[in-house]
């Protein structure tokens, strides 16, 4: 498999390899000489790099929610820290991240006296059929919806950097990627915490999903993988939600529950994930991880994605991750599940509009070998964009405003705005002056393992 920042060779790619971890749990003590769960990381990390010597290299991270415990600042700073040393070890690009809110993203301390627990009673509360209509009223009430979506402010900080941020106008997110028929993955994030709070539960106090958020489009040559930290029975609106996604997702991946668990409903795999760092007073405690490996397999018109799901889970016996067997015997879990006939030279078309990228989406259209038909060149377009917002993002302060002094992008309007509005307003004037070449120099030129040559803006 070849990646970087100019995306991903279509041709080459035998298994899309990915990497699933679920409620980490980062507190402020992480990483002080008392923190238990600094061995228990330690152990993951071997026992990861053991698997990409013995797989391959991944092609990706995905985190199903609770990235922190209590959606703090310096939390977030310690789980974008081992990450970044987590992305190194599977071999993957640090941009290659792909993320949802849970409960513990969700800034509590914030919900007192205040507005926005009587928005969120007012989602809670409604019927399934109103749930659409009084969440897009709030969403276009610029007071309401900042309130709605202030608890997630630190949450945002740490997903802007991967374009996962969950925003008025982001509610999910899309990313696409290939499989080894020429086929495409896209990748669902749904944030499943907008109401959540200390009085959640399954019964009386359940979480919402909008219908908008859990609808998927069909599309020939697209598989789905849906990513939502709370599993359906935790939502209003299930039955609805669990039919969409049961005949329309080829895999569902879900957290929370801390029970590593894998099923098949029609022709789509459910995987629940097991905490990949639980509290230690919790019953039965394990940490857990689980690593996806895919691909499509064809007997004639006849098509099949075939997965191998290779759960890992802490041993205390023998003080470490091991395999977690099947019931076959097998180190792993193997699942084939039927998808649509589809042809390579039948288009495919890219993730839809109604799944807003940022500047993800006015990315250049890059070309390469190999790349015909779609959607190579589209996969590579997404990749390049993602790749510049994630290098610019994750410079320092002082570095980001200069480059955007240096390439005289900024503007007075400017001082008001977040830092993931911030990127999008330079690369747009970047794009309409045509210096998105000299925005990803300058980038890349800011980081000791630059790859400014190869930029793929040259003359944008």
């Amino acid at each position: 498999m070849q990646a970087g920042h100019r995306g991903i060779v279509v041709d080459q790619i035998a298994k899309l390899r990915l990497l699933h971890l679920s409620d980490i749990h980062f507190q402020k003590k992480d990483g002080n000489h008392l923190d238990l769960d600094l061995d228990i990381r330690n152990e993951l990390e071997r026992d990861l790099n053991g698997l990409r010597k013995r797989l391959g290299a991944f092609e990706g991270i995905l985190v199903t929610g609770d990235v922190a415990f209590s959606g703090q600042r310096d939390e977030y700073a310690a789980a974008m820290e081992w990450l970044t040393h987590v992305t190194t070890i599977a071999g993957c690009p640090g941009h290659h991240l792909w993320t949802v809110p849970g409960n513990h993203d969700v800034d509590r301390g914030v919900l007192q006296g205040n507005v926005i627990p009587v928005l969120r009673q007012g989602l809670r509360s409604c019927d399934d059929f109103t749930l659409d209509d009084l969440l897009k009223t709030y969403l276009e009430d610029p007071y309401a919806r900042e309130a709605l979506f202030w608890p997630f402010k630190e949450y945002n900080e740490f997903a802007k950097s991967f374009l996962c941020q969950t925003e008025a106008d982001h509610l999910w997110w899309d990313y696409d990627l290939p499989l080894n028929d020429r086929s495409i993955l896209r990748l669902r994030g749904v944030n499943s915490a907008l109401v959540s709070d200390e009085r959640d539960d399954d019964a009386a106090n359940r979480l919402i999903v909008s219908l908008a958020q859990a609808t998927i489009t069909r599309q020939s040559g697209v598989s789905y993988l849906v990513m939502c930290h709370h599993p359906l029975t935790w939502l209003k609106s299930r039955d609805s939600i669990e039919d969409l996604w049961n005949t329309r997702s080829a895999i569902q991946l879900f957290g929370h529950k801390h029970r590593q668990r894998v099923f098949r409903i029609n022709e789509s795999a459910v995987l629940c994930a097991g905490a990949t760092l639980p509290h230690r007073r919790e019953p039965n405690w394990a940490p857990c991880y689980s690593v996806i490996e895919m691909w499509v397999e064809r007997e004639g018109a006849a098509r099949r994605l075939k997965l191998d799901i290779h759960h890992r889970i802490w041993h205390p016996a023998r003080t470490k991750f091991m395999a977690e067997p099947a019931e076959d015997g097998r180190d792993y879990h193997s699942l084939a599940l039927a998808l649509d006939d589809w042809e390579v030279q039948d288009a495919v078309n890219p993730a839809p509009d109604d799944a807003p990228q940022g500047p993800l989406q006015d990315a250049p259209q890059l070309e390469g070998p190999g790349l015909e038909p779609s959607p190579g060149g589209e996969m590579l377009k997404m990749d390049a964009a993602r790749r510049l917002a994630y290098r610019f993002l994750m410079l320092p302060y002082i570095m980001r405003m200069r480059i955007a002094l240096d390439l005289e992008l900024l503007e007075e309007a400017d001082q008001w705005s977040s830092d993931p509005e911030l990127y999008q307003s330079l690369f747009h004037r970047a794009k309409e002056r045509q210096r998105l070449g000299d925005l990803w120099y300058a980038v890349e030129m800011a980081h000791p393992d630059s790859d400014a040559q190869s930029n793929p803006y040259v003359g944008k």
